[in-house]
């Protein structure tokens, strides 16, 4: 799937070049159709999930980070200033916070477990965008799917006890995407360096508002909902008669993204 998706990254670049230079060789007849453009921006991301973690079934707090996008785009009209094909290239950061506390201040005892996941992704979207022109402005309305490839990524974490006598501390981090290892999983401390067993493959759809002025600076919002479960089969598998040992069920985890982008077109 990797290999498909950088395959799809660079049919993307041949092919937006390919359409630049057809549009400049007839440009008096179509006004270089073809545009392309830079955009980067805010991530506000979260992973959703039915079932997570040690404290599962609802008793944590699922939280957004904050994270960035920087990327590529080209514009390609279907029908010229009414509807557009624009897909695009991006390098994304995505990812959620977890927290859990429970606290019993009658013993003077509490314990809080904090956990932050970094994955960072190779998107590719491919959207269909609908436009309308007043003045120097021309609003865009954009819907379609994304696909995207997990490149890196560290899941961090920090579980503290505290009781009457003192504070133990415990953390560790591994990478987002590395196989899980059950055997690893028996102790915090014998935990650093696990992975979490993570896909690597990430598509949903997205859909959002945006604005270009004087036909160059464009600013736009775009949410993604994320459409395939974070977890390998084998992991979630093991998730499913974990949680229907206690009586719960688990589904999926996945991605959610909320972005806020700038941009220049050419």
């Amino acid at each position: 799937m990797k290999k498909l998706l950088l395959a799809a990254a660079f049919g993307f670049v041949a092919v937006t070049a390919s359409a630049q230079t057809t549009s400049s060789a007839s440009s008096q007849e179509v006004d270089k159709s073809v545009h392309f453009g830079v955009r980067v921006g805010l991530n506000v991301s979260k992973i959703t999930s039915d079932w997570y973690g040690d404290y599962a079934y609802g008793e944590g707090d699922l939280k957004s980070r904050a994270g960035f996008h920087i990327g590529v785009i080209a514009d390609v009209p279907l029908v010229k200033n009414y509807f557009y094909v624009t897909p695009g290239l991006y390098f994304t950061q995505k990812g959620g916070k977890y927290t859990y506390e429970d606290r019993d201040d009658e013993w003077d005892e509490w314990e809080k477990d904090e956990q932050k996941y970094n994955p960072m992704y190779l998107e590719i979207p491919i959207l269909f965008s609908g436009r309308y022109t007043f003045g120097i402005a021309q609003l865009q309305v954009n819907f379609g799917p994304y696909f995207a490839v997990g490149l890196a990524g560290k899941f961090k974490r920090t579980d503290t006890d505290h009781w009457g006598g003192g504070t133990d501390v415990d953390k560790y981090k591994s990478d987002i995407f590395k196989k899980y290892d059950t055997y690893k999983d028996e102790d915090l401390d014998d935990n650093d360096g696990n992975g979490c067993g993570y896909k690597r493959f990430d598509a949903g759809l997205s859909f959002g508002v945006g604005v270009t002025l004087a036909k160059h600076y464009y600013v736009g919002i775009q949410y993604e909902l994320g459409l395939v479960d974070y977890y390998n089969s084998d992991l979630k598998k093991e998730y499913k008669e974990e949680a229907k040992y206690d009586g719960v069920s688990y589904k999926s985890t996945k991605n959610k993204n909320f972005m806020v982008t700038v941009g220049y077109n050419f």
